[in-house]
């Protein structure tokens, strides 16, 4: 409701993406912008365009950020040639860090039972250990750092009326070689069955498609398809799952 709703400055105006010179044009766009717009464009015009946005941040959308945050600490420190322990240690560390609520001095307070400060740390503890032994190798840019948390902009064939292109913007959680080929890794937290029926709700699925879209312009070479990494949060423990997620040159193309 919009009571429960305050005004922020604008996705789009904050990330430098509207075109200058055609006021309520966005120029650069990234997943969840296209994804509201296909979505509902009236909710696009609220949340990306005005900048309405829920007061506090959901607790599903707080417990991912912090995870996706402590997991790209582990892959960079694994990536200096750390040990596994160090990197795990990062990871936590980052994990706790990200849930002190600084302007409170005390811990993050979600409310929820199964995703709060300590299934988000032992989720990551999980994570890593169940994942020890991977088969994926992480890719290296040509700067020598890992290929997490990857920047992507890529100019599309469309132009805007006075400010040329428009592009497709984001960032991609990780790039990886799987039997020596390409994949971009992606990973999710829920609370439901991680089974077929859980990850056929990526095909079709907008951000998947931009993230194998963008990774392999970012790589210059064409992405194999996307793993996602899944992790079921339970009261009582985690457990996790591997999925390759594949796009066909014709779903790509019609995407």
């Amino acid at each position: 409701s919009w009571q429960d709703s305050v005004w922020l400055p604008t996705m789009a105006e904050t990330n430098g993406a509207m075109a200058p010179s055609t006021p309520g044009l966005q120029r650069h766009w990234d997943s969840t912008s296209l994804g509201e717009l296909k979505l509902c464009p009236r909710k696009y015009q609220y949340r990306i365009l005005e900048g309405w946005q829920p007061q506090t941040l959901s607790v599903h959308l707080t417990f991912g950020i912090a995870f996706h945050s402590a997991l790209e600490a582990y892959d960079h420190a694994l990536a200096r040639g750390e040990s596994f322990e160090a990197a795990q240690r990062c990871a936590v560390r980052r994990a706790m860090n990200d849930t002190w609520d600084k302007a409170k001095g005390r811990p993050w307070m979600s409310g929820d039972s199964y995703k709060n400060r300590e299934t988000l740390v032992r989720t990551v503890v999980w994570y890593t250990e169940h994942f020890r032994e991977d088969s994926l190798e992480t890719l290296r840019l040509a700067n020598g750092r890992a290929a997490v948390e990857v920047h992507f902009n890529v100019a599309l064939p469309y132009e805007t009326p006075k400010d040329g292109n428009f592009y497709l913007v984001g960032y991609l959680d990780k790039i990886a070689k799987l039997a020596g080929q390409p994949y971009i890794v992606d990973r999710k937290t829920t609370k439901h069955a991680i089974d077929q029926r859980y990850f056929a709700q990526y095909s079709p699925d907008n951000q998947f498609s931009t993230y194998t879209f963008a990774g392999g312009i970012v790589f210059d070479e064409p992405i194999v398809g996307l793993i996602c990494d899944a992790a079921q949060i339970l009261v009582e423990g985690s457990r996790f799952s591997r999925e390759v997620i594949s796009r066909s040159r014709g779903e790509m193309e019609e995407w």
